[in-house]
């Protein structure tokens, strides 16, 4: 049976775009305090996540046929950027010291994502078994060498807190017919980015937190 997207009219359509479209950008601290804590790639992948999610979700919403890409091309290029984003969160939370061992992790991460991708890019497969993998590596460095700094329980206890909601809201979302306006998906976006900021703070020691009033000093 082939489920069809619903119809929606002008008004709804607005609906749409803050809903799914605008809720990409609540990973936009996150980001920015990624290349503060000298992360360039870990922020720049995250403005390239928010971006490509955003135009995906925008050109469906509007129904447009093509805004540079096909909305099948941007939801291609999201579906990586969010792999990616997964994978990198998992190098970050190795507690890995040497710049070089982590930068060269993160190219054997494109590296794998890009190739199953481009083999079949709609398999479920070839988006869960990149993220296996460096779920994998992230237990086995863990298990084998710990980490050399304490964790913050309060990033941590939010990171998981949100990233179950997340879970729920994706998993509520799937089913495109029975969510109005996309709603849970939208909180998909709000929970998982969020949740996300916290966990690639794990390490930084309490107190030193990304906040509302820290980062407005930080984009001043």
């Amino acid at each position: 049976m082939v489920l069809l997207k619903p119809a929606y009219c002008l008004n709804e359509e607005f609906y749409m775009v803050l809903v799914t479209a605008i809720t990409n950008f609540c990973g936009l601290p996150g980001s920015i305090n990624a290349f503060y804590l000298g992360d360039p790639y870990l922020g720049g992948l995250g403005l390239f996540t928010i971006a490509t999610s955003f135009m995906y979700h925008y050109t469906e919403s509007i129904k447009s046929e093509e805004l540079f890409l096909t909305p099948g091309q941007w939801h291609h290029l999201d579906n990586i950027g969010a792999i990616l984003s997964l994978q990198a969160l998992c190098i970050c939370l190795m507690d890995i010291q040497e710049s070089i061992t982590r930068v060269t992790l993160y190219w054997i991460a494109l590296i794998i994502t890009l190739l199953f991708q481009t083999q079949a890019p709609w398999a479920l497969e070839s988006t869960l078994i990149p993220i296996v993998i460096a779920f994998v590596a992230l237990v086995i460095k863990l298990k084998i060498y710990g980490t050399t700094k304490s964790v913050n329980r309060r990033c941590l206890k939010k990171g998981l807190g949100l990233l179950l909601a997340a879970l729920v809201c994706f998993a509520k979302g799937i089913d495109q017919p029975t969510d109005f306006l996309r709603i849970f998906h939208g909180l998909w976006h709000l929970f998982c980015m969020t949740s996300l900021t916290f966990l690639a703070q794990i390490y930084v020691p309490e107190g030193e937190e990304l906040t509302l009033s820290v980062f407005r000093q930080r984009i001043k």
